[in-house]
C-alpha cells in the first residue's frame, strides 16, 4: 500500500517525527571502536614526533593516515546515522540525540582543522617538542577530538542518572568514551606529566638555580593528578561504576603517556607497576565501601590518599 501513497504525501508522512532518536547497541558498539582507532592514531603520531621526529616531513605520514582514518570512521558511524534519521523524518535539527549533535559539529570542526593543519606545515613546516604539541591547528584538532568521542558519555550521562553497572562489559561503551577524553586531555598536556617524562625523577637536579626543575617536577604531579581524579569524581558522582575502572584508568593512561616518550621513558617502564596496584586498591575500595554510610567522608580520604600514594609510590 505504501507504493501507493504520492511522494509528497509519502513526505509529510515521514515528516513527523518528534523529540530525538535514540541508539542502539549496534551503533555503541561501532562507535566506540571508531574511537578507539582515532585514539590510537593520535597516540601513534604523538609517539613519532616525539621519537623520531627527524623522519616527519611530510603531511602523509602513516600516523596521520591512521588518525585521519580513525576521524574518517567516527565520521561515517556520525553522520551515517544522522542521514538515516532524517531520511526517516525527523528534522535535520534532530537528527541524532541531543549529546551527539554536538559530536556531529565536532566532525565539522575536525574536519576543517585537519585542512588548516596541512595548510599551517605547507607554510610554516614542522614544529618540534611543545610548538608541535600546541599549534593553532593541534589545539582545534583536539577541540573535535573531545566534541567527537565524549557523545556517548555525554548521552548516558543524559539517559542514566544514577545507575549502578555490574558488569565492566555493560558499561564498556561508556567508559571508552570517557577514557578516549581523559587520554586526549593529557595527551595535550605531556609536557608536564610524570609517566611521560619519568627521567626527570630519577636525574640529578641541574648545577645553579633549580627554580624551573622544581616546577616541572610539581606540575608533573599535579596536572595528571587533576586531570584523572576530576574525571573519575565526575564518574562517580554520576554512576556506580564496575570493578576495574580505575584500574584501566590509571594503568591505561600511564602506558600511554609513557609510550608517547619511549626513548627516553624505556628504562623507568617499572614505574607502570604503581598505577597498576593503586587502580587496584582503588576498584576494592569502590567495591567494599559503596554500601557504606559514611561513604562521602571515605571518598574525600580515597580522593586525597589515591593520588598521594601513587605519585609516593
Amino acid at each position: 500500500m505504501k507504493l501507493l501513497i504520492p511522494f509528497r504525501q509519502r513526505q509529510s508522512v515521514n515528516a513527523c517525527q518528534v523529540g530525538y532518536p535514540t541508539i542502539g547497541k549496534r551503533f555503541e558498539w561501532l562507535m566506540s571502536l571508531a574511537t578507539i582507532w582515532l585514539l590510537v592514531g593520535l597516540y601513534l603520531d604523538g609517539w613519532a614526533h616525539n621519537n623520531i621526529p627527524d623522519l616527519i616531513e611530510t603531511f602523509f605520514t602513516p600516523w596521520h593516515a591512521v588518525l585521519y582514518s580513525g576521524f574518517g570512521a567516527t565520521a561515517l558511524v556520525l553522520a551515517g546515522t544522522y542521514l538515516h534519521n532524517v531520511l526517516n523524518g525527523y528534522p535535520w535539527r534532530r537528527g541524532l540525540p541531543r549529546p551527539l549533535m554536538w559530536s556531529l559539529l565536532g566532525i565539522i570542526i575536525f574536519g576543517l582543522a585537519g585542512n588548516v593543519d596541512l595548510l599551517w606545515h605547507e607554510l610554516f613546516g614542522f614544529e618540534e617538542d611543545v610548538e608541535a604539541l600546541l599549534s593553532p591547528s593541534h589545539l582545534t584538532l583536539a577541540i573535535g577530538g573531545v566534541m567527537i568521542t565524549s557523545g556517548l558519555l555525554r548521552t548516558y550521562w543524559q539517559q542514566h542518572s544514577m545507575r549502578v553497572y555490574g558488569r565492566f562489559l555493560t558499561f564498556l561503551p561508556t567508559y571508552i568514551s570517557f577514557f578516549t577524553v581523559v587520554s586526549i586531555i593529557t595527551f595535550f598536556g605531556q609536557f608536564a606529566n610524570l609517566f611521560t617524562h619519568p627521567q626527570l625523577f630519577t636525574s640529578a637536579a641541574p648545577v645553579g638555580d633549580p627554580f624551573y626543575w622544581d616546577v616541572t617536577l610539581i606540575s608533573s604531579v599535579l596536572l595528571p593528578t587533576g586531570i584523572w581524579m576530576g574525571f573519575i569524581l565526575m564518574l562517580l558522582r554520576r554512576w556506580t561504576v564496575p570493578f576495574g575502572t580505575l584500574t584501566v584508568t590509571f594503568f591505561g593512561n600511564a602506558v600511554l603517556m609513557l609510550l608517547l616518550n619511549w626513548d627516553q621513558s624505556r628504562p623507568s617502564f617499572l614505574i607502570l607497576l604503581a598505577p597498576l596496584v593503586i587502580g587496584l586498591l582503588g576498584d576494592t575500595f569502590l567495591k567494599t565501601s559503596q554500601h557504606s554510610s559514611t561513604s562521602i567522608i571515605l571518598l574525600r580520604v580515597f580522593s586525597f590518599l589515591l593520588p598521594f600514594v601513587l605519585f609516593t609510590t
